[in-house]
């Protein structure tokens, strides 16, 4: 009896350690795979956004489809505004953060290129020009709250999926950066206009690529506390074309106001 006793309290110790040590096997499992999981996720984002980033220097420093000028409209409507806080969104090689520095801007760009971003500090440095850039993508980026007096998105929409107006995270981020009176001064493609400079994007099923009309124009009206300063759909040389042609063709040009 003694012995089947302690043969029976030596089996039932022997399964509470087996089914304690496949308790802990089972945790220590759901604990690794996970991390093990998340490690090649971000091992995988973090290889896909340096190819993005060699991608985007080598456009903007070896290629002929983006123009090294200034841009025409948000010269115009910086025109007669006075000076404050300016954002340039994905900046590039910087010809409009140096527009903005040239004409008293205190202005900061940022980009994820960041070789191009190096040739637009060399120009600001050659300038004697004050510029602030920032490495980051749009969502490592703070855009703060009541921050900017004016904030250029121009031939940036790369970074909404192909259109800035149906991106509504984007639109609210816009509305909160800037300060009551700010400025947002925006140029894209029309859907149409995409279309003529890049046809792909529609036999790849790119439907966001360009905006369709009126839809910028809407998304700030829809999301309230905008006035309207400037917003048409006309013929335009775009600072972009994969083609390399920079023919006139269908732009949206818009400049909206945060209410006070």
């Amino acid at each position: 009896m003694i012995s089947g006793s302690v043969n029976h309290n030596f089996y039932l110790l022997k399964s509470s350690r087996m089914k304690l040590f496949i308790s802990i096997c089972s945790l220590i499992l759901l604990a690794v795979i996970p991390i093990t999981v998340k490690g090649q996720e971000k091992d995988s984002i973090q290889l896909a956004r340096e190819e993005d980033r060699k991608d985007w220097n080598n456009t903007l420093i070896n290629s002929n489809v983006f123009t090294r000028e200034r841009n025409s409209f948000l010269m115009e409507a910086i025109r007669n505004l006075p000076p404050g806080k300016a954002l340039d969104v994905a900046m590039g090689e910087g010809r409009n953060t140096l527009l903005l520095a040239r004409n008293g801007w205190e202005t900061t760009g940022f980009d994820i290129a960041d070789v191009a971003m190096d040739s637009a500090r060399a120009r600001a440095a050659r300038e004697n020009l004050k510029i602030t850039t920032i490495v980051a993508s749009r969502g490592e980026f703070d855009f703060g709250t009541d921050k900017w007096d004016l904030i250029a998105v121009i031939y940036s929409d790369i970074i909404c999926g192909g259109c800035c107006a149906y991106d509504q995270s984007f639109i609210s981020t816009i509305k909160r950066a800037l300060k009551p009176g700010g400025r947002i001064v925006y140029e894209w493609f029309t859907r149409e206009g995409m279309l003529k400079v890049q046809p792909d994007v529609k036999e790849e099923g790119l439907e966001s690529y360009g905006c369709k009309e009126n839809k910028i124009r809407d998304a700030f009206l829809n999301i309230g506390g905008f006035k309207i300063i400037h917003y048409s759909e006309e013929l335009g040389i775009p600072d972009w074309d994969p083609s390399s042609k920079f023919e006139p063709i269908e732009l949206i040009y818009f400049i909206g106001q945060k209410k006070n």
